[in-house]
């Protein structure tokens, strides 16, 4: 699996589809944190191409098409942008889209659908979809001024940014607990509230290291990404051998 040049956009069902060297692929399943893809000619002229995508990574399982590349289907595509969020003065996350700022509306079938924030003040019909790591802007029209001074005035440490699938792993502690890997630092589970779960960084009795993340399915959510000391390295790469896996 290598670093590969992919985008993601719109289906006309509203369901992600995958850009690759021009050509476009169904999400076919999942797998942890990796994802198949296959081409969306299968049905048509049973074309065998199929790819994997695990974080910014992609693996080709087969790659001979058997009909001409999707470069006009694919410029008539909504694209696709990883998501940017911040908190509230209540607490509560609200996403950030092109200087506007919108709050959560409903959820449905793992999508989270959000309205602008003037929505009652203004009725601006400025509406957004996220699913996981993907942000697809339905009606970008605003009514009104964007949030630009109220963005610039929440304080930095509160942005908390979705991480996609694969930005992570587990491992096992010497006493069989389970921990997190992310950015070359270990966490370990702190607890578990409405399905998500809580870590803290390994070294937090050590060093009184503050780092937290929360994870929610194959999502990661930065609460505090300072640490105080040395990343992991070395202990991360002895508990991966013994698992026989490798850190990248």
């Amino acid at each position: 699996m290598v670093a590969g040049s992919f985008q993601f956009v719109c289906s006309q069902r509203g369901k992600p589809q995958l850009i690759f060297k021009n050509f476009l692929f169904n999400s076919e399943y999942s797998r942890g944190t990796r994802r198949s893809w296959a081409c969306v000619n299968y049905s048509k002229t049973k074309c065998r191409v199929r790819v994997v995508t695990q974080g910014d990574r992609i693996e080709v399982r087969h790659w001979q098409h058997n009909h001409e590349p999707h470069t006009s289907i694919i410029q008539q595509k909504r694209f696709f942008a990883p998501p940017c969020f911040v908190q509230s003065a209540r607490g509560n996350l609200q996403l950030v889209v092109n200087d506007f700022l919108f709050n959560t509306e409903h959820k449905c079938g793992g999508r989270q659908y959000w309205q602008c924030v003037d929505y009652r003040k203004t009725r601006c019909r400025a509406r957004a979809v996220t699913d996981g790591n993907l942000l697809e802007v339905r009606f970008a029209a605003h009514n009104h001024e964007p949030h630009t001074d109220i963005i610039n005035r929440k304080k930095v440490k509160r942005f908390a940014h979705l991480l996609p699938a694969g930005a992570f792993q587990y491992v096992h502690s010497r006493k069989g607990k389970l921990q997190l890997i992310w950015g070359d630092f270990l966490f370990n589970s702190e607890h578990v509230h409405a399905g998500r779960q809580f870590w803290q960084c390994a070294r937090n009795y050590r060093t009184k290291c503050r780092a937290r993340v929360v994870t929610h399915g194959d999502q990661l959510e930065v609460r505090h990404a300072q640490h105080n000391h040395e990343a992991d390295t070395e202990t991360i790469r002895k508990k991966l051998a013994c698992s026989g896996l490798r850190w990248e």
